[in-house]
């Protein structure tokens, strides 16, 4: 990892600076891509104790399978969401129930591709 360094206000950056600290091609704590979103909503049927529907990640955003994170956003207890087929175009998100139930929550996902080759990093 590179050394830290301060920039004071006013400091004129340079090309090795940039390429050091913000570039994420040289800055390992810089991610490569970025991708976030909600999925439109999952609805369990009294029948089911989970359910999945598929993310398309934004087109040319990722370059390989990006480590992907997901979170339903419900009041309702009993209720957590997977991630499965992750590929660099998208993934399927499922969301589950303890007990099976008619209910329905939105799911938040945030993808993250650290280097140019991986999504781990």
């Amino acid at each position: 990892m590179a050394s830290s360094k301060t920039f004071a206000s006013g400091a004129v950056l340079t090309a090795a600076d940039l390429n050091t600290y913000v570039n994420p091609s040289t800055a390992a704590h810089v991610p490569y891509a970025v991708a976030a979103g909600t999925t439109v909503s999952i609805t369990l049927s009294a029948a089911t104790d989970s359910s999945g529907v598929t993310v398309t990640f934004p087109t040319g955003r990722f370059t390989a399978a990006p480590i992907v994170q997901v979170t339903p956003q419900a009041t309702t207890a009993g209720l957590w969401a997977t991630v499965a087929n992750v590929t660099a175009t998208g993934c399927t998100v499922y969301l589950h129930a303890r007990a099976s139930a008619t209910t329905s929550a939105t799911v938040g996902w945030t993808a993250t591709q650290m280097t140019t080759t991986n999504g781990a990093g």
